[in-house]
C-alpha cells in the first residue's frame, strides 16, 4: 500500500500517476482508494507557505491510496526521481541536513561558511517544489526551511558534528562557525 498524489499536485502529476499505475499493472492487481490519506504539513513547508504569504491551518494535502497485490516480479524497477543524499544533524531542536552530492555554486559566493541562496529572503525558501531553480544551489537545509550554500562542506560538517554533540559546549567547533550556524538556524 502506498499514497498516490493527486493529478493537480504538480504540472507532471497526471502523467506521473499514469506511469505509476501502469507499472503497478505490470506487477499485479491494484485498487485506487480515492482521497483517503491526509498529510500533516511539515514545519519546513509551513514556513515556506508563510514566506509566500499563505496561511494554512492543519493538514491540507490529501492523496489517494493504492493497494497493490504483487503477482509478478518486475523486469526492472524504474525510479521516477534520482535519490539525493543528505546527512542530518540535530542542533538543539533544529534538524540541519547537509547534501553530500555536489551542487552548483551560486553567483558571487563569499568566503563565509554559509552563503544565501539567490532570490531568497531571510534564508527562507518560499517554495516546496523540487523543480524550483534555486534547488541546484542548496546543500544545507534546516527544519525551519532555512536554506544555504556551503562552499566548504567538510568544514561545515565538522562544526555541525561538534554542535550536535554538545551545543552548549561547542569548543570542538570553530567559534566563528558555531556562531554563524546558530545565527543561521535562528537560535
Amino acid at each position: 500500500m502506498f499514497p498516490l498524489f493527486g493529478e493537480g499536485t504538480r504540472p507532471s502529476a497526471a502523467r506521473d500517476r499514469e506511469l505509476i499505475l501502469r507499472e503497478c499493472a505490470s506487477i499485479g492487481s491494484f485498487e485506487v482508494i480515492p482521497d483517503c490519506v491526509s498529510y500533516e504539513t511539515p514545519r519546513f513547508e509551513m514556513e515556506a507557505l508563510k514566506a509566500a504569504g499563505m496561511r494554512v491551518d492543519g493538514p491540507w494535502r490529501r492523496s489517494d491510496l493504492v493497494a497493490l497485490a504483487v503477482e509478478r516480479i518486475p523486469e526492472s524497477w524504474r525510479g521516477i526521481r534520482q535519490p539525493s543524499h543528505w546527512d542530518d544533524f540535530l542542533i538543539g531542536t533544529a534538524l540541519v541536513a547537509v547534501r553530500s552530492t555536489p551542487v552548483e555554486t551560486p553567483p558571487n559566493p563569499s568566503d563565509q561558511l554559509l552563503y544565501p541562496i539567490p532570490d531568497t529572503e531571510g534564508w527562507v525558501l518560499d517554495s516546496v517544489s523540487r523543480r524550483d531553480e534555486r534547488w541546484r544551489y542548496i546543500n544545507v537545509w534546516a527544519s525551519n526551511n532555512h536554506v544555504a550554500y556551503a562552499g566548504n562542506v567538510p568544514r561545515l560538517i565538522a562544526s555541525l558534528r561538534a554542535l550536535a554533540y554538545d551545543p552548549k559546549n561547542s569548543q570542538d567547533a570553530n567559534a566563528g562557525d558555531a556562531a554563524e550556524i546558530t545565527a543561521w538556524i535562528g537560535k
